[in-house]
């Protein structure tokens, strides 16, 4: 008796030791994360300006100053009221960094855009912090390098300068995407819920792109040899589906404003479809050449198809995570079909770059299982 009770004592203690270990390891990293972002802060905050092709800003300026209030500006931009209503909280903190900087409006308060900035950088810290916890899950251990490096990719997706480090309101929506596939990974479908009904009122590309993935997964886990289909997946399907129509049901029925009312008009969607210009230089470049780390993730994925050529079986398929990258695929697909219908034009671009969280995760699994296999030969 007396040797059971210490033998749970002692695991006891292990575990708690266990427990401080990963607490210490997780603190480091967002030190790490902070320690190598933040002059970005700094360049984004000295050098931003919203005339070159960020004009969203000013209707996001205006949510700032009245938060909640559905009535100042147009749709759809109205309704990303997470980044505004955060922006404006850190706004109200007197937080604030006076130096020259090069943007300057009249109009246009310099607290109030060096808020937006810091908001932004917050949610991509956080951001990089879960795409390293995502990278823990994929493993199925705690490591030092491939997380750090798959989180610090998130601050090199030609995305991170471009929109994140802005005055727009594309950092917590990264967030919300990095937050959703942690549960996703989890398969801990009320955090997922919760995340996806957060994002009615952020972007609704975060219920695309989960809708999108959990439907892959279904379809690929049903096509497998075994039909062994996750009730989860099924779950995490209905739950992406249900947020999008209700943001449909929001921006049509329960809240409407007036603006671009051609994203909910059918025939317009499928005229603007069927008539996108794919010579175009500017959309070009901006929406396929932009999508560096999904490149990189893909480069990386078929080097390890081709170290593990010679081996066979569900094994093999499953740590190569084909599910995964067949569902960031599909999912950038429909973002950029959807940005056609839509007729974003150049921000189509802006759109799949949303996916870069996802991307990230699979650089540093990659790289890591490369590593491994390097260890072996």
């Amino acid at each position: 008796m007396e040797l059971g009770k210490n033998f749970n004592i002692t695991q006891t203690k292990r575990d708690a030791m266990k427990n401080t270990h990963l607490s210490v390891v997780l603190i480091l990293r967002i030190l790490f994360f902070a320690m190598i972002s933040y002059g970005l802060l700094y360049f984004s905050y000295k050098y931003f300006s919203p005339n070159y092709g960020q004009s969203d800003f000013f209707h996001y300026y205006k949510m700032v100053l009245d938060p909640l209030n559905f009535s100042v500006t147009e749709s759809p931009f109205i309704y990303r009221q997470l980044s505004t209503v955060i922006t404006a909280l850190v706004l109200e903190t007197g937080l604030y960094y006076n130096i020259e900087i090069a943007y300057t409006q009249e109009g246009i308060d310099q607290h109030v855009f060096f808020a937006f900035i810091l908001s932004n950088y917050l949610a991509l810290l956080f951001t990089a912090f879960i795409v390293s916890r995502i990278v823990d899950l994929e493993i199925g251990k705690v490591t030092v390098l491939a997380p750090l490096l798959a989180g610090a990719l998130c601050y090199l997706s030609f995305g991170a300068s471009t929109y994140v480090l802005t005055g727009l309101v594309e950092g917590w929506s990264w967030f919300l995407i990095a937050l959703a596939l942690y549960a996703f990974k989890k398969e801990n479908l009320v955090l997922f819920t919760i995340v996806l009904a957060v994002s009615v009122f952020q972007k609704e590309i975060v219920s695309m792109i989960f809708g999108v993935m959990s439907a892959v997964f279904v379809v690929l886990n049903y096509l497998r040899k075994d039909q062994v289909v996750k009730p989860k997946h099924v779950g995490f399907f209905l739950v992406s589906v249900f947020t999008f129509v209700t943001y449909i049901l929001v921006r049509k029925v329960l809240i409407p404003v007036g603006g671009f009312e051609n994203q909910l008009d059918l025939d317009q969607l499928i005229h603007y479809l069927v008539t996108y210009d794919f010579l175009d230089p500017r959309k070009l470049y901006i929406t396929i050449f932009a999508q560096n780390l999904l490149y990189l993730a893909l480069t990386l994925f078929v080097m390890n198809i081709l170290m593990h050529r010679n081996e066979a079986g569900v094994k093999k398929y499953d740590f190569l995570k084909v599910n995964s990258i067949v569902a960031l695929v599909s999912a950038c697909v429909v973002l950029f079909l959807v940005g056609m219908a839509a007729a974003l034009g150049s921000n189509i671009g802006r759109i799949v770059l949303a996916t870069s969280p996802i991307s990230a995760v699979y650089i540093g699994y990659f790289l890591y299982r490369l590593e491994l296999k390097s260890r072996e030969s």
